[in-house]
């Protein structure tokens, strides 16, 4: 297997002097600021991109917590042919940087490289067991230099705009693609350490969470939420709040509301009544005590943004009510005005406001990816729904373009936080569920979920609740309006719910193609019938999460990005 290393350390010196000529030939250049602020981005973007490069050696080297193998090597045949084709692309890109940096140099600078090898010639991406190491040598990489040419104010009106037209055009293609295929093989690493077998082994995790190189490329957080995820056989820390928050509390607002927003310390607080205790409960029992406190251990962990997770404080019994709340500090920058995707959608109607098409891709694909990232640490949610899909209006006086500037508040739809995990769990716990026949919530749950559970909770049920909210987004309205009577009399011969499904697939069908296109339409059906194509897959489900990243997650990040 190639050592990343050395790529990495060619991709520097490659793209350094790409940089450092395309900004002497800047200075010739009329728009000299323009160009210099595009130069300073390009070259901080591939400084970053190697930057991150650099952590590749977490799959490379050798650690007594793999039996003094790499990790690369506890990767499947599967896992190991995509990373290599993966490296193997970003060499094409450095023999095209190479090219480039011949072509834009000159004669002169062009005749002082011509004698050195290509990236094609000088790397063996060859692998034998338990070697890792390249043949290209590191001199290769930290001696490739090329002298800037001799340019002058005098250079020809063909020359500057063969520069203007062509060269830079051709470098940015570069540059792009390459921290395009880096971010891809970055998000790959990331999902076979966390999503595979691996990923239940403690040592491995905790490896993760304290090397370097893994720091480095962003795994340590991941890490630490799949451990905290983990049964470690611990007793979880106690998240419980004192009584001194009580008081304020009772003032937030109506128990009966689900949210609500006060202040405290200075801070906006977002309050979210959660679990019902029994009436007849004078305290909470030693198991509830422990299922609130892991939650809650969960919620507090750190986490990338794109899993639209706030981070909780702590929870609390609140005063003179069998209801438990949950407390989350609202993001800085955000007015502590939440609305939910479910009052969005109500009030659609009425205020005649409904995103634009780029707004309604990038929500589906943010609430997507925060799927996918979830069932990476083996996480599942269990209540996706869009009341528990909240969004906060930026503080800053400039209207957002995620809602008309006509509308009654206008909040970034760009940016969901999700809630509702009061039955979320590791999935390793098991859950058989509980009996809940209001058709409002019925109508997001799969149909082995509705009513009294027929199974355990599993990942596809989680995607088919996405596949609902996906349908909302698309039409702009309520699931369970979809249905004249609300759903309340789709059951059948026993009582249980029936039909849902294909009532909500037959307007997919009809009406997604015209309003979001054909993609976006099969995603939904994809979601909604769990047909992903999926046979024999591990105890991990790790095919449907490939499928369903693939198949969903970048179809809609690719949506997003080019509408």
């Amino acid at each position: 297997m190639l050592d990343p290393l050395s790529v990495a350390g060619l991709a520097l010196a490659v793209f350094d002097e790409l940089l450092k000529l395309g900004k002497t030939t800047a200075e010739v250049i009329s728009d000299i600021r323009t160009f210099d602020e595009d130069v300073l981005h390009t070259q901080k973007k591939i400084r970053f991109q190697i930057w991150r490069m650099d952590g590749l050696n977490l799959l490379f080297r050798q650690s007594p917590v793999y039996g003094d193998e790499s990790l690369i090597q506890r990767f499947d045949t599967e896992a190991q042919h995509e990373i290599r084709n993966s490296l193997d692309e970003l060499c094409t890109l450095l023999d095209q940087a190479l090219r480039l940096l011949k072509r834009i140099a000159g004669p002169k600078a062009a005749a002082q490289i011509k004698d050195q090898p290509n990236a094609s010639s000088s790397i063996s991406t060859s692998v034998t067991p338990g070697s890792t190491r390249s043949t290209l040598a590191p001199a290769t990489a930290l001696t490739l230099k090329v002298s800037e040419p001799h340019l002058s104010s005098k250079r020809s009106t063909v020359q500057l705009l063969k520069w203007s037209f062509r060269d830079k055009k051709d470098i940015s293609a570069v540059v792009g693609k390459f921290a395009d295929v880096n971010d891809r093989l970055l998000e790959m690493i990331r999902f076979w350490s966390l999503a595979s077998a691996i990923g239940v082994d403690l040592r491995h995790l905790e490896h993760l969470q304290k090397d370097e190189d893994a720091v480095m490329l962003g795994l340590h957080e991941d890490a630490s939420l799949a451990l905290a995820l983990s049964d470690t056989g611990y007793a979880p820390r106690n998240f419980e709040l004192d009584e001194c928050w009580d008081g304020v509390l009772q003032e937030s607002g109506p128990m009966g509301d689900p949210f609500a927003v006060f202040q405290w310390n200075g801070r906006h607080i977002l309050r979210e009544n959660c679990l019902s205790l029994p009436i007849e409960a004078t305290s909470i029992d030693p198991q509830t005590r422990n299922r609130i406190n892991s939650l809650t251990q969960l919620l507090h962990q750190p986490k990338e943004e794109l899993f639209c997770i706030l981070r909780c404080e702590g929870w609390r019994v609140l005063p003179h009510s069998e209801r438990i709340t949950y407390l989350y500090e609202i993001p800085v920058g955000r007015k502590p005005e939440p609305e939910s995707l479910l009052r969005l959608l109500n009030n659609a109607n009425t205020t005649n406001v409904c995103p634009s098409l780029d707004v309604k891709f990038n929500l589906a694909y943010s609430l997507a990816r925060s799927i996918a990232q979830l069932h990476m640490v083996k996480w599942v949610h269990e209540s996706f729904r869009s009341e528990n899909i909240l969004f906060f209006a930026p503080e800053s006086q400039h209207t957002t373009d995620a809602l008309p500037s006509n509308a009654p508040e206008t909040v970034d739809l760009r940016q969901p936080w999700i809630f509702g995990f009061e039955f979320s769990r590791p999935e390793s716990f098991f859950s058989a569920g509980f009996i809940d026949t209001c058709p409002d919530r019925d109508v997001y749950r799969h149909p082995e979920r509705q009513g009294q559970p027929l199974t355990t909770f599993r990942k596809v049920h989680d995607i088919y609740s996405l596949g609902v909210v996906l349908l909302e987004i698309g039409i702009w309205r309520p699931a369970v309006t979809l249905e004249r009577h609300r759903f309340a009399h789709a059951k059948d011969s026993q009582g249980r719910p029936c039909g849902i499904t294909k009532h909500l697939i037959r307007h997919a069908q009809k009406h997604l193609v015209n309003q979001m296109g054909s993609k976006y339409r099969d995603i939904v059906l994809k979601c909604l019938s769990g047909n992903f194509g999926i046979v024999d897959d591990t105890k991990e489900d790790l095919k449907l999460q490939q499928a369903f990243r693939t198949q969903v997650v970048d179809i809609l990040r690719k949506a997003a990005e080019n509408i």
